[in-house]
This record gives structure tokens, sequence and C-alpha cells, in this order.
């Protein structure tokens, strides 16, 4: 099956610096926690239970009379994520919602408002890879669409009405949520699997993560926190897991369209990409059996994002895994593959997975397996699903504006990481 086309977009109306993003949400977190401070101090000191207090503020819970062991404080969750964003690689990130709304409008609110700006960019972006393929919409036969967020995949049916060139009756439409940063790969994974090789499928990967940085996330940090000596304590991995969200992920969009090899299109589209688009010729799975750890919450608390300190660690065994398993079922080896496309994760993710293959352990150089992965992450941030999709983009970019000529058999692998330890792997061959 032929990857004949791949399009992403990032909002181009709010193209924040890194820098300014850290400073924006390193001040509002020090307004909540003043206020939440302030809020537990005037409650009885009795008071076991998390309450909300005033507007912008949580009452915490108090602890015994004694340091809490195995906490931190404010100050050093403060430190933790300052130093997380300067030592991202990222120079700067694309968003839905601006920073300076991340304290005026609430989570559904965002949500809607961004959900029907990112059905626009959808549309445009749709009809934009329909024009360049000449493939009529209403010859796509599936349609799979991957996000963090619930909201974004029930798009489908926004995109049905919106679409100036319509889907067929006939288009299946599939939503997956829960594969998070997974989604780019799981996404291409599922259609390979699913679609007939008279069919052509479109995956879709849309996600608005700023939606989610407003004040009730800053408040919902904060339920995490208890109160003891003036100060606020937390568990790290809570505070850092649901703190990295203002810290490294941005907003895009992605749509990739393949052509099953009996469909009338392929020979022509073949024939035009030149060599220059994969085949999809295998998907994998993986999950780290009993590990739990990397995965998205919803309780009491509302929806959250838990990324421990060994999330690193856990991608790079996922990637040995993913590797090993794609060459052992296709006859390969490590050696045999060329072309590496991998999900962006972090530096450190990046840093950890270069190291489990075996690659040079300084991800910068120009050369290196895993540079588009790096450029992507340096000029969008983590965007989730969607930044291995760019990645699989800027390969098949540079291969075609270098002249490069890509020996037919040239074998590679996309491979991404999402909750719960679980991660996803696509052999391809150009």
């Amino acid at each position: 099956m032929l990857v004949a086309a791949v399009k992403t977009s990032f909002p181009k109306r709010f193209i924040c610096p890194q820098e300014s993003i850290n400073r924006t949400v390193l001040s509002r977190l020090d307004d909540v926690a003043r206020a939440s401070i302030h809020a537990t101090k005037v409650l009885p000191s009795d008071n076991t239970s998390i309450l909300q207090a005033t507007p912008g503020s949580i009452a915490l819970q108090n602890l015994s009379q004694s340091k809490p062991d195995g906490m931190i404080n404010m100050k050093a969750v403060r430190d933790i994520m300052t130093n997380l964003s300067q030592n991202s690689m990222i120079n700067q990130r694309c968003m839905l919602t601006p920073p300076d709304a991340f304290t005026s409008r609430g989570i559904s609110e965002n949500l809607m408002f961004d959900k029907n700006r990112l059905a626009d960019v959808c549309v445009d972006n749709i009809d934009e890879l329909s024009k360049a393929t000449d493939v009529p919409i209403s010859e796509v036969s599936m349609v799979v669409a991957t996000s963090v967020l619930p909201t974004v995949p029930c798009m489908g049916r926004v995109l049905k009405e919106r679409m100036r060139s319509p889907f067929s009756d006939s288009t299946w439409f599939t939503s997956m949520q829960g594969d998070g940063c997974g989604g780019g790969a799981s996404g291409l994974g599922t259609a390979f699997r699913s679609m007939r090789d008279s069919d052509i499928a479109l995956i879709q990967n849309a996600e608005m993560l700023s939606s989610m940085m407003t004040a009730s996330f800053f408040e919902q940090l904060m339920r995490y926190g208890r109160f003891y000596d003036d100060d606020i304590w937390f568990n790290k991995s809570e505070a850092v897991g649901v703190g990295i969200l203002p810290v490294l992920f941005g907003d895009g969009l992605a749509h990739t369209l393949i052509v099953g090899k009996d469909h009338p299109h392929y020979k022509r589209l073949r024939d035009e990409t030149k060599g220059t688009m994969p085949h999809i010729i295998d998907a994998v799975s993986y999950h780290i059996p009993g590990e739990t750890s990397m995965r998205m919450d919803i309780n009491s608390n509302g929806f959250s994002f838990i990324l421990p300190e060994p999330t690193p660690r856990i991608a790079s065994k996922c990637a040995r895994k993913l590797v090993d398993d794609l060459c052992a079922r296709n006859n390969l080896s490590q050696g045999d593959i060329e072309i590496w496309v991998c999900h962006t994760g972090g530096k450190r993710v990046l840093e950890k997975v270069s190291e489990s293959l075996g690659f040079n352990p300084d991800i910068t150089r120009p050369d290196h397996e895993l540079r588009h992965s790096v450029q992507s992450l340096a000029a969008h941030g983590n965007c989730s699903s969607v930044s291995v999709t760019n990645v699989l983009e800027r390969t098949t970019d540079e291969i075609r504006t270098s002249g490069r000529i890509v020996p037919p058999g040239t074998k590679g692998i996309l491979m991404a990481f999402g909750p719960a330890a679980n991660s996803w792997a696509v052999l391809l061959e150009w």
C-alpha cells in the first residue's frame, strides 16, 4: 500500500517562542499557588478534604505536622518545569489557544472554540491533499481519526458537513482516542491492517493540547498538592507529569493518504512520486507487561497526563522491541533499515531511543538518523500524534528536494510511543 501524500499544518496565528510560553506558565502557576495557600489558611485547621475555595484557588489538604518524605515543594516544581523548558530543544510552539488565554477561558470554552477553528483547517488540508494527488474525496473508502482529546475525533461528522467536495455515503469513519502520542503510528497501522487493496484511506491526526492550558488546568495541579509549613508539597511524579503539558506540547494537524495496489489511482501515483514516497509493508504494536506509567487519567480531578521520570527509558525499551519484532517478522536485521521516522517525544526521549538503537549519542548532528525528529521538535514542540507524521513529511520532502535517489527496496521504520507504555511501528519500503 502506497503512502501517496502527507500534509501537516500548524496554527499560524499564535506562534509562540518557548521562553515566552514558559514565563506565562510560571506566572500563572505562582498566582494559583499563592491563592491556594491563602484559601487553605482561612479554612478550619482540621480540614482534611480538598475543597474548591475562591475562584482561581484550591483549598489544599493539610499534612500532619511533619516534613513530607519523598515530596518536593513548589520551588522545586517550578525549577523542574523551567529546566525542562530551557533544555527541551524547542524553539517555538504553534497554538490554537494563545498563552494570554490560559487564564481567561475554561477548558470547555477552549475546546468548543478551537474545535471549530481546527475543523476549518482540516477542510483546507484535505482539499489541498485531494488537489495535489488528483484523488476525489468521494473515492476515499476509510477515514481513521486520532487525537489525545476525546472531542477531536468526533470531527468526522463535522468534516462530512463542511467538506466542499463531499465524502461518499459509504466512507467508513473511525475515531481513535487514547493512543496519545502513538496515534500517528497506530493510525497508519490500523489503516494498513483494515483496508483492502482496492481501497483509499485517509488518516487524520488532530491535536489541540493548548486547549487544556487554562485556569482550571493549573488549579488541577494544585489538587495534587499538600499544605505544610506555609508551602505546597507534591509527589514528584504527579507534579512533573501534570506540569509537563504546558512545557512541551503544541497543536497541529496532519493528513496521510494511503492507496491500495489494486486501486485505479495506484500506478499513476506511484509513477508520479518517482520513488520519493514509501509503501507500508508491515505493522506491529508492543506493550511492556505490567507497565502502567506514561498514562492519561480521568478522575475527580479532571483530565490529566501522568508522565513519570522513567518515560525516556520506557520509550527506548519500546523502540528496541519494535525494531526487533519488525525485523524478525520480515527476515531483516537492523542494518537493513536505512530510514528512521521517530516520534519527537522530547530531548531525553530522542537521546534514549538513539542510545537503544546504537546511534551516535549527539542527536544534533546534521546527518543523524533522528535528525528530522530533532528538527520537528525544535520547530513545533511535541504535537502528540501529529509529530511522527510531520517527521515522515520532512523525510519525504528531503528525498524529493535534494534529488537524492533512494534505491528500490530501501527499508525504513516509523514508530511512536503512547500512554501506558504502548507503542506502534510501521515497516516502510521505498
